[in-house]
C-alpha cells in the first residue's frame, strides 16, 4: 500500500511512526509533504521517507493519501488538491479537526473517511474515531489495516465526532496538564523540580496501568484509595470544593464548540 500524508506534524508523525515500527508500512511505502522544505527534510531524516513541498507529486506516488493540514488552511489547498485528484482514484484519510466529509467531497470525491486520533496511538495505546461515510468494502479494509496498529477504534456517525474529539481526541493533553499541575504541587511542598516531576509521571503512569487492568469502575477504584477522614479525603473534598469536575466539563465542552466553530468558519 503506497500511502501520502499531506501535512505531516505531531499527529501526523505519531501514525507514521506506529506504522513504521509495526512493518504495517515501509519507508519506500510513504511520501509525505509539508509546506517548508526545512520541515520536509526533517521528516526525511527522522523517517527515511522521501518528503517535499509538493502535495500533486505525493498524490501521483499513492493508493491512500492521510490528509492532516491544519483545518483553516484547507480553503487555499483544496482546489488544488481537487485539480491532481481528477486523474487519480484515491482513498482520502481526513484528520481534520472539525471538517465534515460533505465538506471535503466536492474537491476530493467519495473515497474518503474522517478520522480522529490521539497521540498515544504511536504507541499502539491509541483511541481513533472513525467516520466512514460509505467506503466499499476494499476501502473499508484498508482503512482497518491502517487503524489497528493504532489503538481501539470507534465507529461514529459524524454528530457525535466533535464531541469525541473533545474528549478523546484532546484527552492527552487533559492527563498530562493534571502530571504538570501535580509536579508543580510537589514543588510547592518542597520538592527539587526533577524530583516532582518523576513523581508525577510515576503516579499518573502507574494509576493508568492499575486502570487498564482492572475491571472495576474509575469510581471504585477511587474510593479504594480514600480512607474515611484520612488525606486522600481531605484532597478530594478540596477539589470537590474547587469544582475540578466542572472546569473539565467545561474545557470539553470548549473544545467541542471549537470543532462546530471549525466547521463553520
Amino acid at each position: 500500500m503506497r500511502v501520502g500524508m499531506i501535512g505531516c506534524g505531531t499527529m501526523g508523525q505519531a501514525l507514521l511512526q506506529r506504522w513504521l515500527d509495526t512493518t504495517t508500512l515501509r519507508p519506500s511505502d510513504v511520501m509525505a509533504c509539508t509546506a517548508h522544505a526545512e520541515s520536509a527534510a526533517a521528516l526525511a531524516a527522522r523517517f527515511g521517507i522521501d518528503a517535499g513541498t509538493s502535495p500533486v507529486e505525493v498524490i501521483a506516488r499513492s493508493e491512500v493519501v492521510v490528509l492532516g493540514i491544519k483545518p483553516q488552511h484547507r480553503h487555499e489547498l483544496l482546489p488544488q488538491l481537487g485539480l491532481a485528484t481528477q486523474h487519480h482514484d484515491l482513498l482520502w484519510i481526513s484528520v481534520l479537526a472539525g471538517i465534515e466529509l460533505a465538506q471535503l467531497r466536492p474537491a476530493l470525491g467519495p473515497r474518503l473517511v474522517r478520522w480522529m486520533p490521539n497521540t498515544p496511538a504511536a504507541q499502539g495505546h491509541g483511541i481513533i474515531g472513525i467516520c466512514s461515510g460509505e467506503l466499499e468494502l476494499a476501502d473499508l479494509g484498508a482503512v482497518r489495516r491502517l487503524v489497528d496498529p493504532l489503538g481501539q477504534a470507534v465507529w461514529l456517525t459524524e454528530e457525535r465526532f466533535n464531541a469525541f474529539s473533545a474528549v478523546a481526541g484532546c484527552g492527552p493533553a487533559y492527563l498530562f496538564a493534571f502530571c504538570q499541575a501535580l509536579a508543580a504541587a510537589a514543588v510547592a511542598q518542597g520538592f527539587a523540580a526533577d524530583q516532582a516531576e518523576a513523581l508525577a509521571r510515576q503516579v499518573v503512569v502507574g494509576a493508568a496501568q492499575l486502570l487498564q487492568s482492572s475491571t472495576l469502575s474509575p469510581m471504585t477504584l477511587r474510593e479504594q484509595v480514600t480512607s474515611k477522614a484520612g488525606m486522600t479525603a481531605a484532597a478530594m473534598h478540596a477539589l470537590d470544593q474547587a469544582g475540578w469536575s466542572q472546569i473539565l466539563s467545561c474545557a470539553v465542552e470548549a473544545a467541542r464548540q471549537r470543532g462546530d466553530n471549525l466547521a463553520k468558519s
